[in-house]
C-alpha cells in the first residue's frame, strides 16, 4: 500500500515538472508572392494609388519583427522582375529582398524563365522540389524555431513548359515530386511542415493545390501563388490554405502555436494586411538601396515619345487605334507581316510615353518569337482561338463562308495565297500555348516548316525602340 501511494505520488510529481516544463511556441510566418519587381507603391493611375510596394511592405515586416519574437519571411514566386524600376542589374527587387531576410523562397514561372539568372543573386534559399537541371535549386529547407522544427517545401507551377519555349530546365507535377520527397522529409522529424506552392486559387490546368492536401495531409501549411488572387485564409481538413495576392497590395501573415507536451499545433491561424497608404516607405529599406533608389526614379521618368491626340475606337471589322499602333510597331521592329498578341498584354495611354508608362502598358514583359505560317496554318488558330478568347491580331482578318467555315485575309481585306508563307510575330507564351489554353497554336507554330525562333525584341523593347523612331507619333493616323 505505501509503495503504491508512493508511486502515485512519483507519477503526480513528474506530471507537474512535465507541465512546468511545457511550452507554447509562437510561430509567425510573414509571406508575399507575386511583386513583379514592385519596389515602389503603385503609380496613381493604378487601381491602387500609391499602395503596395516592396518598400511599404517593409515597414510591415519590421512592425511585426518587432513584436514578435519567432518570425519567418517566405516569397512564393514571380517577384524578381516585371517593373521598371527593377529592370536594371543588379536588378532592385533582388537587393531589396536580400535586405529584407527572406527566410525561403519559392521561385515562380518567370522567375524560371525571363529572370531565371536572378535567382543566383538571392541570399535566401529557393526551393523548387518539381524542377530539374538548376543548380542554385533545393527541394526543402529545415529551420529552426526556438526549438520547433520547420520542414519548408517548395513548388513551382508545372505548367512552366506550357509559357516557356527555350529553357533547359524540367519541371514536374507537384504531387508527383512531393510523393518521392515526402519520405526522406518524414525522416527529418518535423515538427511543422509548410509548402510554398507558386499555383493558386483557380490556377486552370495545372492547379494541384486540392490535389497536393489530399495526397499529403501532413503538411500544415500552404502558402499559394501565381494566381494573383488574395485568400486570406482556407481550411482544407487540418491544412490551411492561404495567398497574398500581387504586387505588395497585400502581405499575408500565419500565428501558428506548437505545444511541446502534445507536440501538435493548437493554433493556425491567417490573416492578409492591406498595405496601404498608413505604411511609409521603410527608412532602413530605402537607406540599404541608395543611390538605386535614385537611378530608379530617374529612369521611370526617362520620356521616350510622345503620342499626340487620341486613339480611333474600335469598330467591327477594324482594329482600335491603339490597337493597330502596336501592331506596326511590332511588325516593323521584327520585320513581320502579321501581329499576334491577347488581350490585356498591352494597353497603351495617349501623351508622353515614360519608362513608367511603358511598363504600365506591357506589366508582363516578354520575348516575342516569329514563325512562317500559311493561311492554312491561321486559318486553324483562329478557329481555336474564337473558342477560347478572341486574339487581337494585326496584319490579317478573317470572315465566316456560307459553309460556317473561317476564311483568312490579308490586311486589305483581300484573300491570301494558299501556298505563300506569312512571318507571324508572337509572344513567346502564346506560342507555348499560353498555359495550355491554345494547344493548336502551338502544334501549329513547332512545325519544323514554321521555322519558330526568337526574336530580338521583347513587348517593351519593340515598342520602345518604335516609338523612339517615329516620336512624336500622331494618333489621327491610328
Amino acid at each position: 500500500m505505501v509503495r503504491g501511494l508512493a508511486l502515485r505520488i512519483l507519477g503526480f510529481l513528474l506530471s507537474t515538472v512535465g507541465f512546468l516544463f511545457a511550452r507554447q511556441v509562437p510561430i509567425t510566418i510573414l509571406h508575399t508572392a507575386e511583386l513583379h519587381g514592385q519596389v515602389f507603391p503603385a503609380d496613381a493611375s493604378d487601381d491602387h494609388p500609391l499602395q503596395g510596394g516592396l518598400l511599404r511592405a517593409a515597414r510591415y515586416l519590421e512592425e511585426v519583427r518587432e513584436e514578435q519574437r519567432n518570425v519567418l519571411l517566405f516569397d512564393s514566386g514571380d517577384s524578381l522582375g516585371g517593373a521598371a524600376e527593377s529592370e536594371g542589374e543588379p536588378s532592385l527587387i533582388v537587393s531589396a529582398m536580400n535586405h529584407l531576410s527572406y527566410d525561403a523562397i519559392a521561385p515562380g514561372d518567370q522567375d524560371l524563365g525571363r529572370y531565371v539568372k536572378r535567382l543566383a543573386g538571392l541570399n535566401a534559399p529557393i526551393l523548387a522540389a518539381n524542377v530539374q537541371g538548376l543548380d542554385v535549386l533545393r527541394s526543402h529547407q529545415v529551420v529552426q524555431v526556438d526549438g520547433v522544427r520547420v520542414v519548408v517545401l517548395g513548388l513551382t507551377w508545372p505548367g512552366f513548359h506550357h509559357r516557356y519555349l527555350s529553357s533547359p530546365i524540367w519541371v514536374r507535377p507537384g504531387v508527383e515530386a512531393l510523393s518521392g520527397l515526402m519520405a526522406e522529409v518524414k525522416q527529418l522529424e518535423p515538427d511543422v511542415i509548410c509548402l510554398l506552392a507558386h499555383q493558386g486559387a483557380g490556377a486552370g490546368p495545372f492547379g494541384e493545390i486540392r490535389d497536393l492536401i489530399q495526397r499529403f495531409p501532413e503538411i500544415d501549411v500552404v502558402i499559394g501563388g501565381h494566381t494573383g488572387q488574395a485568400v486570406p485564409e482556407a481550411l482544407y481538413g487540418e491544412t490551411l490554405f492561404t495567398q497574398a495576392g500581387a504586387g505588395g497590395l497585400r502581405v499575408g501573415r500565419v500565428d501558428l502555436v506548437w505545444d511541446t507536451v502534445r507536440r501538435k499545433l493548437i493554433k493556425q491561424e491567417s490573416r492578409l494586411q492591406k498595405i496601404g497608404t498608413r505604411f511609409v516607405a521603410s527608412a532602413s529599406l530605402k537607406k540599404a538601396l541608395e543611390p538605386a533608389l535614385g537611378e530608379a526614379r530617374a529612369h521611370l521618368g526617362q520620356p521616350i515619345g510622345e503620342l499626340r491626340g487620341r486613339f480611333a475606337r474600335r469598330v467591327s471589322g477594324r482594329n482600335s487605334g491603339e490597337e493597330r499602333l502596336i501592331g506596326r510597331a511590332l511588325a516593323e521592329m521584327t520585320q513581320a507581316e502579321i501581329v499576334w498578341w491577347a488581350k490585356d498584354r498591352v494597353r497603351l495611354q495617349e501623351g508622353v510615353l515614360t519608362e513608367q508608362g511603358l511598363a504600365a502598358a506591357v506589366p508582363e514583359d516578354e520575348v516575342l518569337v516569329k514563325a512562317h505560317l500559311t493561311a492554312a496554318d491561321l486559318r486553324e488558330m483562329i478557329t481555336e482561338a474564337l473558342r477560347v478568347e478572341s486574339p487581337l491580331v494585326w496584319g490579317m482578318r478573317w470572315e465566316v463562308t456560307a459553309q460556317g467555315v473561317y476564311r483568312v485575309l490579308d490586311g486589305a481585306g483581300k484573300g491570301m495565297h494558299a501556298r505563300k508563307r506569312f512571318a507571324v510575330v508572337l509572344p513567346e507564351s502564346l506560342a507555348a500555348s499560353d498555359g495550355g489554353r491554345f494547344p493548336v497554336l502551338r502544334r501549329v507554330v513547332h512545325q519544323p516548316v514554321a521555322r519558330l525562333a526568337p526574336s530580338s525584341h521583347s513587348l517593351r523593347s519593340a515598342l520602345r525602340a518604335y516609338v523612339e523612331k517615329h516620336t512624336p507619333i500622331e494618333l489621327r493616323d491610328e
